[in-house]
């Protein structure tokens, strides 16, 4: 009888896992790090929501307000008791966002040139001129109104228009107090003004004592704004 013939037995199978891991460690060099591995603090930053961090920067630009009581704003404001406002060298953006608003009354009651941006009259060139120049002329306060409590608007540029159709550059020039220099403001003077504004009849005793003070009643000015003048807020 013929031998009988033994077939080869095939190779074992190699194990399954072994390829899979093979693949995995692959794929961790190429790229650096493993699946499910956490985001790194860089990348975690670049994921930040950029509004977030617009806000944070805003907040951290925004120049902070002065709390004056609003019985204290004569003293504290107008008579400047402590000297702040003059130390500080800015005119004040006095803020005053309460739900019914004062200090545009108080000031309508005082020895002040008011001037409201939504009044047409108050607006009119030559209303803007003698009151710039008559506050000048006799140190008293200058109060632009801005009126913006029910208004979406910038109405500091509204306002910045109108005085620089009288003038241009007038509103920077009272905003950096360069109006005050070398006799600027009698720029503003028209030949046929009345003999009270005659420059011989101006003294530096009074035009130190100009002021320019601006009212909103918006809680949150715009920060170019606040940062262009002494932010004050009213307390009731």
């Amino acid at each position: 009888m013929p031998p009988k013939t033994v077939k080869a037995s095939k190779p074992a199978a190699k194990p399954a896992g072994k390829a899979a891991t093979t693949k995995s460690t692959s794929s961790i060099k190429a790229t650096g790090k493993a699946t499910g591995s956490k985001p790194s603090s860089k990348e975690q930053e670049k994921s930040a929501d950029p509004t977030k961090k617009l806000k944070e920067l805003k907040l951290e630009d925004k120049p902070t307000c002065v709390d004056v009581p609003f019985r204290q704003l004569d003293a504290m404001l107008v008579r400047d008791e402590g000297g702040k406002i003059k130390e500080c060298g800015k005119w004040p953006l006095i803020i005053d966002a309460d739900e019914n608003p004062r200090v545009g009354t108080f000031f309508k009651y005082q020895n002040v040139n008011y001037l409201s941006v939504i009044s047409p009259n108050d607006m009119r060139p030559e209303t803007i001129r003698m009151a710039v120049l008559g506050s000048i002329r006799y140190g008293k306060v200058l109060l632009l109104d801005l009126a913006d409590k029910e208004s979406d608007k910038d109405m500091f540029d509204t306002a910045t228009e109108q005085f620089d159709g009288v003038q241009k550059g007038l509103m920077e020039s009272i905003m950096d107090k360069s109006i005050l220099k070398g006799e600027s403001y009698l720029k503003l003077r028209h030949d046929t003004d009345s003999d009270e504004y005659q420059p011989n009849n101006f003294s530096e005793f009074y035009t130190e004592k100009f002021d320019f003070f601006i009212l909103t009643n918006k809680p949150d000015p715009p920060i170019c704004l606040m940062k262009k003048t002494y932010p004050v807020k009213i307390v009731m």
